[in-house]
């Protein structure tokens, strides 16, 4: 099945959070999508875990770094 068919995706992502490095699961139930996602982040703990539901962001395992402002 193509990712864009799937509801929910587990991605590890960049260490900077710009881009997904690696689809970790899809799935279109929530409690299997946060299974998975647990159990990424348990396998992989020093990588960033992303858990989202198309461009909205459901979870992720580590915070997102500080952007210096433009001003």
């Amino acid at each position: 099945m193509p990712i864009f068919e799937w509801n929910y995706q587990v991605e590890e992502w960049s260490r900077d959070h710009m881009a997904p490095v690696d689809l970790m699961a899809g799935a279109n139930n929530l409690l299997v999508a946060r299974a998975a996602y647990e159990a990424a982040c348990k396998e992989r703990p020093d990588r960033v875990v992303y858990l989202r539901n198309g461009a909205r962001v459901l979870a992720r395992s580590k915070e997102e770094p500080q952007r210096k402002s433009p001003h």
